[in-house]
Formats: C-alpha cells, structure tokens, sequence
C-alpha cells in the first residue's frame, strides 16, 4: 500500500496541506503553537516527497508535478524558509531534512534540473570533520547553531 493507492485529488490535498502547515505561526496563550505545526509539517512532507520519489507509477509523479523542477524547487524553497527560522529545532530539523534530500533523493533525479541544483547539493552533502555519522548516513552538520547558519 503505497501513494498510488490515495486517489488523485487526496494527494493534492495532502501536500497542499502540509505546504500551509509550513506557513503555521500561531501563537496562543501556551506559546508559539506554530512552530509544532511546522516541525510537523516538516516531517510529514520529507516522507510524502520520498514517496513520490519512490513511486514507480509515472501518472503519480505527473498529476503532482514530479516530474518537474518546480515541484522540487517549491520543496526546497520551503525547507529554506524554515533553516531561516529563529528556533533551533526548527533550523535544525529543516537542515537535516534537507541534507537527506540531497544525498539520498537527488542522485534518483537526474533527468530534472531544478535551479542550483549541483551548488545547493554541493552544500548539503558536505561533511565537518568530527561530527559524529548517525544511524541514517549522514554526519548532520550543526543547524541549531545560529551562527554556523547565518
């Protein structure tokens, strides 16, 4: 059971959704509610990209645009919006996301070019010495450090 199993219109709405999620800065009287949203949202949009990625029924990848580069330029867009944020577990999830995407989605996209495509891989698959590799083959570089970001 997979992406190609939800009907066409669902899984525009369910990407449609996780974007506005990704635009959620709420607050209420508990505090920034937003940002869960976004963590979220973030989290939920990797794995729907990856699928989509992964799913061999082209009609799939044509109906959401996946076969071109906007779709994967408005991916990207977003998650730099969020490596852009004040909070650091939103940076920090944000640059991690971003760095799997580019070292694991990237090289199955060879047949799409989207804008800066070999600079921004360049970026998020470099290493700094002595970061420790993780358990999903990256050594995540530090994006809770503002610093290191900006």
């Amino acid at each position: 059971m997979g992406i190609e199993t939800v009907e066409p219109e669902q899984r525009t709405k369910i990407i449609e959704t996780l974007y506005t999620g990704l635009e959620d800065y709420a607050i209420d009287r508990r505090g920034d509610v937003g940002s869960w949203v976004r963590q979220q949202a973030m989290e939920a949009l990797n794995t729907f990209i990856h699928a989509v990625v992964e799913c061999e029924d082209l009609t799939v990848r044509k109906q959401l645009g996946a076969d071109t580069a906007a779709f994967y330029e408005r991916f990207i867009c977003a998650y730099l919006q969020q490596l852009n944020e004040k909070i650091d577990r939103i940076r920090e999830q944000a640059g991690c996301n971003l760095q799997k995407f580019f070292k694991f989605t990237v090289p199955k996209l060879s047949n799409i070019n989207f804008s800066m495509k070999d600079e921004l891989t360049a970026l998020f698959i470099q290493e700094i010495d002595g970061v420790p590799v993780g358990m999903d083959g990256i050594s995540h570089l530090p994006w809770r450090s503002a610093k290191f970001v900006f």
